[in-house]
């Protein structure tokens, strides 16, 4: 932005930032996957603090993968622990280099055949291999030209409504001090296909003399609403005017003649409101969260009845958590300043297969993981949340590095849940010098960890980390404005790959945005199948049971996506004509088997939504001929032959098939 100013309000801190955030890709360091597991009660859930750090369990790892530059080809280097991580890398780009900016404040929005990345200053679509499209490359301030009154445009956030496949885009214009109130701006695709500009239509929301200038804007969408969030600051810029939520009706922003309609919720006391995206065709309530702005130890619940209407309502809950202190500016090697960490809001908020909330932010902690005001390091504390009654915490973890001097700072975090429930907590990090005895560098760069559905509660898999390659020293400012946020969000065609967008530094003193597809584990293998025959010419049910490993496992999206589990049956002649899913370790199979099907064992594959696919190991099924059933009429006893006279009888077969 053209001016930055430093507003802090209790606990927090606004930070009006562009940043930039270095990395590129190598090697991977001991480092420590700490998580914390807590829950509160029901009659204990307001304004009681979850169990502090003394309860949280640690998991040490070893990092064993080496990335090439952008993320591909997996090089092992000797180490005997592997990292269990939720998701493997696939797929890795650059999407946009440095565009004037300061920060770059990446967003992603993954349609069913294409992927749109937002920086401040550009916006671009790809293919799912990474290639440019050419459907959209442009200037953001081109984009929202019409909407956004000649002012530059910032803080970008992308979303794909699920029910509608639409890419939901929001900015706002950069405020001008003193002058008029600033716009939040929003473009909305037509269809889930994006072709050119003309494939959305725009608007804008002005803000009033009230709340005069939004900034630090968030998107969600649910069945009824398209979820903003904003902090305020009065007209000068000199001082906190109070946090707002956004509800628009989404059936009238959708609809073939479309308009905006805005119900605003001023002044809740979340800091930095985040909506929950809720594809839920059912849902009667929008769901905003947030760090309590005025209690350091409580997050707020804003639940909004009739959302989008004039007769929406609002409830706010407390849930008590341990206290959360600021991060502290990030040391980074080669940096002459420290890079800025801006405040302990909340960054990312996402929701489950079992309806449940997940939240992270990042907060500086001790060598032990605990909240500490003199801790030395950032770390990535996340909770899941049940907000079906009173609110709760079903479980919390934090990421954090253990090591007694030089630590990694983890700043900045994105969360993406999957429909198996397999999370990725990624984020950006760095550290003050060169880690591993100097074989790995501390530039800015990428962390990703996770936790695998079924794995203990709080507890977190080994980070992958990816360092940058050169220093970062962007601005002369003390501390450097380093990134506001990163993204993460799932395919929406299996419902499995998650898709992250994160800074890199490509070239020294210079930010990138690395698009990295995050892969779900394979399929279960399968292991038996009961019928484990069939013959020639029949149609059978089969069930197929497999065996998990590491989170391996059958899924299927459910009817909402269009890509499915399926199967076959190797060699010519088995036909599988239906695939039902019922967990991920049963399957059953129709399948049609042709009179002419070469007999013997056959192996079975299963192929996931998203391609990947698993062989037993062996023959489960077994094609066999059929038995034959001789008669005669009369029966073969001869009462009356004679040794050498010819006689008549008749023989008849009773199964199998006709020459």
């Amino acid at each position: 932005m053209k001016s930055k100013r430093d507003h802090r309000f209790g606990t927090f801190s606004i930070v009006l930032i562009l940043t930039g955030v270095l990395i590129c890709l190598a090697a991977l360091r001991f480092t420590t996957a700490r998580a914390g597991a807590g829950s509160l009660s029901a009659a204990e859930s307001n304004r009681q603090p979850v169990a502090p750090a003394d309860s949280e369990r640690s998991a040490r790892s070893r990092f064993s993968t080496l990335y090439d530059r952008f993320g591909q080809d997996p090089i092992k280097v000797p180490d005997p622990l592997t990292p269990l991580s939720p998701q493997t890398p696939g797929i890795s780009f650059t999407a946009v280099t440095y565009t004037g900016f300061a920060t770059p404040d990446p967003a992603i929005g993954v349609g069913l055949t294409q992927i749109c990345v937002v920086v401040n200053g550009r916006i671009r679509t790809f293919t799912k291999t990474g290639m440019k499209d050419g459907a959209l490359d442009e200037p953001t301030d081109n984009f929202f030209n019409s909407e956004s009154n000649g002012l530059r445009t910032v803080q970008p956030r992308v979303i794909v409504d699920q029910p509608s496949q639409r890419f939901i885009i929001t900015m706002v214009t950069e405020p001008q001090p003193n002058t008029t109130p600033n716009r939040i701006l929003i473009a909305v695709s037509s269809g889930p296909t994006i072709t050119s500009r003309a494939s959305f239509r725009f608007f804008n929301y002005q803000q009033d003399l009230v709340d005069p200038v939004a900034i630090d804007d968030t998107l969600a969408a649910d069945a009824n609403a398209v979820l903003i969030g904003a902090n305020n600051l009065n007209l000068g810029q000199t001082s906190f005017a109070g946090s707002t939520v956004l509800v628009v009706n989404k059936s009238t922003l959708e609809a073939a003649s479309p308009s905006l309609n805005v119900f605003p919720v001023r002044g809740v006391h979340a800091f930095g409101p985040i909506g929950v995206s809720n594809p839920d065709p059912n849902a009667t309530q929008s769901i905003f969260v947030g760090a309590d702005r005025d209690s350091p130890t409580l997050i707020d619940v804003l639940r909004i009845s009739n959302p989008g209407t004039p007769a929406q309502s609002l409830s706010t809950f407390n849930i008590g958590v341990p206290q959360m202190f600021n991060p502290i500016p990030v040391r980074a090697q080669g940096s002459n300043s420290p890079l800025a960490a801006g405040d302990h809001r909340l960054k990312v908020a996402t929701l489950n297969k079992d309806g449940k909330v997940l939240v992270a932010h990042d907060i500086q902690v001790d060598n032990t993981g605990t909240g500490s005001a003199t801790g030395g390091r950032d770390a990535l504390r996340w909770y899941q949340l049940d907000l079906s009654g009173i609110p709760t915490i079903v479980q919390s973890g934090t990421l954090f590095d253990p090591a007694p001097s030089n630590p990694i700072y983890y700043t900045y975090p994105s969360m993406a849940v999957s429909g198996q429930g397999h999370m990725a907590l990624c984020s950006s990090f760095a550290a003050a010098a060169p880690l591993n005895g100097g074989a790995i560098n501390g530039y800015p760069g990428t962390a990703c960890s996770g936790q695998l559905a079924g794995d203990a509660p709080g507890t977190l898999r080994p980070v992958t980390l990816i360092p940058g390659l050169a220093p970062f020293n962007l601005e002369n400012s003390n501390p450097q404005h380093f990134g506001d946020y990163s993204a993460a969000a799932v395919d929406p065609t299996d419902n499995q790959t998650i898709w992250v967008a994160l800074p890199i530094s490509d070239t020294t003193d210079k930010w990138g945005i690395q698009v990295i597809q995050l892969k779900a584990p394979p399929p279960a293998t399968p292991a038996s199948a009961s019928p484990a025959s069939a013959n020639q010419g029949a149609t059978v049910d089969v069930t197929v049971t497999g065996t998990r490993s590491n989170g391996s496992g059958f899924f299927d999206p459910g009817l909402a996506f269009p890509n499915h589990i399926s199967a076959t049956v190797n060699g010519s002649g088995v036909t599988v004509n239906l695939v039902t899913y019922f967990n991920p370790t049963t399957l059953t199979l129709n399948l049609t088997v042709a009179s002419g099907a070469p007999p013997g064992g056959r192996t079975i594959t299963v192929t996931n939504p998203d391609g990947q696919s698993a062989t037993s190991n062996s023959p489960l099924v077994m094609v066999n001929c059929p038995t034959i059933t001789l008669s005669s009429t009369p029966y073969l006893f001869l009462f009356n032959g004679t040794v050498g006279v010819g006689y008549n009888q008749t023989f008849t077969a009773d199964g199998g098939t006709g020459p």
